[in-house]
């Protein structure tokens, strides 16, 4: 059935049929990128079981797969964002937004594995990866114009040329629903296949004004109250370029295999960012760049047996720098007035490298069996050059009134970390249609930069260690001519957990569990009636003793962890010219801090999608949130200012014309 045959790039170090992957993994089409025509990531994320990716501002968001919704500086570095299977950002530097720089508007697929990375991946995929794949020169031609509420516009433009060529390029503003909080933003992809090498080089640009949280209670409920922003000066500006060359090359192969090839991959990244801190008291202003070269390099066996064998590794070498600035003075409380002094309160910059080793097998000893190992190495070092005083003192080196400065730089240091990740998996094909499958994974993340070396009040250093997740999944799939279905049972725990105690330390030693089942079903009871459906129970917990607010939250349910998770669809197609669609989104209730005292009551919402085509036209009509609910798209609760709200976006229209030709 086509689950099995499906070609999937992103589980293993090369492509394989899906049927031949002992691990879950959704795949996200060009006709359902096309249909639902995000305008942000999570918009075309929320269709895949476990993922909750929760919208922010403009184009900004937190992540969540097969976990709570992540946030802190070190959230990114749990679920991999990578384009073509090249990480977007070097391991220790991600950016908690960082897919907003992938060009997946224009995307042939969007591949996530749910569950850590596996071997092909490494540092990062801890929860999952999201792999955005572009277009290739076999795509067709296409113009679009898309417009809608609230001053929405955006165009593309793509062309392929010589069969082996491809250009896209979109170009969006969108004013925003509440004040002060549009953006402008830029993106170009080029893709070139020329016999045994592809390149591909992506650009993008991000001018964006940031709308702050609502606060209070239930404010996302009034309309009024929901389209202010109490940080109109706020703003996001974000520029990326990524370079890389795939080479193929075929070998003798050695022994009893006949198949041998080696594939070799050098690439280059560029990355800036400067953001008004609204959140933090001063409103400071970050800026931050990294350049990062590297290679990834496998050699690839195939035998007569049924077996195949991947080893190879990768090496890349990484410089980053931080600069975060204090341009007027901090209002509020004598307390913060004190302690937060105007001027530079970090300066720095990581020269850093990481390397690994990495083997997988893939083992068919009879007909429907498939077994499944890896194991990778990696190992990541830092080497931080502090470029102002250290310590916590001004800019000037004045020590702040008692208890001190807020900001702490820690001295010049070097840091080393090293982590083994094993998998081992088994699928076999019971019967022509189903099949069962179990792994043992785990994934690990070194701790980000800005973790190491962006400390608050006593703390000189942090030492901390890796975070590592380890656990079992088992599931169920299968596909006919007209359904499709896989059901999946997990169970993880994670282990030194990174995160910022009640004396603002970064510290480890953290305990979470997570467990849960997820549903894809797609079936086709009418030769004109589509219908799916998309679900996830799950518990995430912690599972340690940490004290938060001077309560004992072991055995509390994460914050910001909705236990039900869903969307369905039907879809009517009574002719080929004409389709119509009705999605549903539900998030259950869950609690807003850590104590489990203060909660959101969950929401529920539907869009209606319609399109026409006729030859080379087509028309696509799209009402978000078609009943106008008011939700919030992530709600959390702090000590300093309560319940807080980023509000979910009130009923908009979009309208989209394309014209496509070969």
């Amino acid at each position: 059935a086509r689950l099995f045959e499906h070609i999937v790039v992103t589980a293993r170090p090369a492509p394989t049929a899906a049927g031949n992957v002992a691990s879950s993994i959704s795949s996200l089409g060009g006709a359902d990128l096309a249909r639902m025509g995000h305008r942000h990531i999570a918009e075309a994320l929320q269709q895949v079981p476990g993922a909750n990716f929760s919208r922010g501002s403009g184009q900004e968001y937190l992540p969540a797969l097969r976990s709570p919704v992540l946030s802190g500086a070190g959230a990114c570095g749990s679920v991999l964002a990578a384009e073509n299977g090249m990480p977007l950002r070097a391991a220790g530097f991600c950016n908690v937004n960082e897919l907003f720089e992938s060009h997946s508007e224009a995307a042939r697929a969007i591949e996530l594995v749910r569950g850590p990375g596996q071997t092909a991946f490494g540092a990062n995929a801890v929860h999952g990866v999201v792999n955005v794949l572009p277009r290739n020169a076999s795509a067709e031609n296409e113009a679009s114009f898309e417009a809608g509420d609230e001053d929405f516009y955006r165009g593309h433009l793509g062309y392929s040329g010589n069969d082996n060529w491809r250009a896209d390029l979109t170009l969006a503003q969108d004013r925003g629903f509440r004040e002060s909080s549009g953006y402008d933003l830029q993106k170009l992809s080029l893709h070139k296949q020329q016999g045994q090498r592809e390149s591909w080089m992506s650009l993008s640009h991000l001018d964006q004004d940031t709308a702050a949280f609502l606060v209070g209670s239930d404010a996302y409920r009034n309309e009024a109250l929901s389209r202010e922003n109490a940080s109109p000066e706020a703003y996001r500006k974000a520029s990326s370029l990524r370079a890389a060359s795939r080479y193929t090359l075929d070998a003798p192969p050695p022994g009893q295999f006949e198949i041998a090839r080696a594939v070799v991959t050098p690439y280059l990244r560029h990355a800036e960012m400067e953001f008004l801190m609204h959140f933090l008291p001063g409103e400071p202003v970050e800026t931050n760049r990294q350049t990062s070269v590297g290679v990834q390099a496998y050699y690839a066996l195939e035998s007569a047996q049924h077996l195949q064998l991947q080893c190879g590794g990768n090496l890349e070498l990484t410089d980053a720098a931080l600069r975060q600035i204090q341009f007027q003075p901090t209002q509020g409380s004598p307390f913060l007035i004190a302690t937060i002094p105007q001027g530079k309160q970090y300066d720095y910059e990581v020269l850093a490298s990481q390397s690994s080793l990495f083997c997988d097998a893939n083992w068919q000893p009879v007909s429907g069996w498939n077994f499944q190992a890896g194991l990778r190495y990696e190992h990541m070092a830092y080497d931080y050059d502090n470029r102002m005083l250290d310590g916590r003192t001004d800019d000037s080196g004045v020590p702040c009134a008692a208890p001190g400065c807020r900001y702490s730089r820690p001295a010049d240091r070097r840091d080393h970390f090293n982590n083994w990740s094993p998998f081992v998996g088994v699928t076999q094909r019971y019967s022509l249609n189903h099949q069962w499958f179990a792994n043992m994974s785990h994934g690990f993340r070194a701790p980000q930069a800005t973790e190491l070396y962006r400390l608050q009040r006593e703390q000189q250093s942090a030492d901390l260690d890796a975070e590592e997740m380890t656990g079992f999944e088992a599931g169920l799939r299968g596909a006919g001519n007209k359904w499709q279905y896989e059901l999946v049972g997990f169970s993880y725990r994670k282990r030194n957990v990174i995160f910022r105690d009640s004396d603002f330390f970064n510290v480890d030693g953290g305990k979470t569990e997570h467990r849960g089942v997820e549903l894809a079903l797609q079936v086709k009871p009418l030769q004109m009636l589509e219908l799916g459906l998309s679900g996830t129970y799950a518990s995430h917990r912690y599972s340690n003793r940490r004290i938060s607010g001077g309560e004992d939250i072991n055995g509390n349910l994460i914050d910001t962890a909705p236990r039900h998770l869903g969307s369905a669809f039907a879809r009517w197609r009574p002719n080929d010219s004409w389709w119509v669609e009705a999605r549903g989104i539900h998030v259950s209730r869950y609690y807003t801090n850590p104590e489990n005292a203060n909660r959101y009551p969950g929401h529920d919402y539907f869009n209606l999608l319609g399109g026409w085509q006729k030859d080379h036209w087509s028309f696509v009509l799209r009402l978000i949130n078609a009943t106008n609910v008011r939700y919030a798209e992530r709600a959390d609760n702090t000590q300093f200012s309560g319940d807080r709200y980023f509000p979910g976006r009130p009923r908009t229209l979009f309208g989209e014309l394309r014209y496509s030709w070969e």
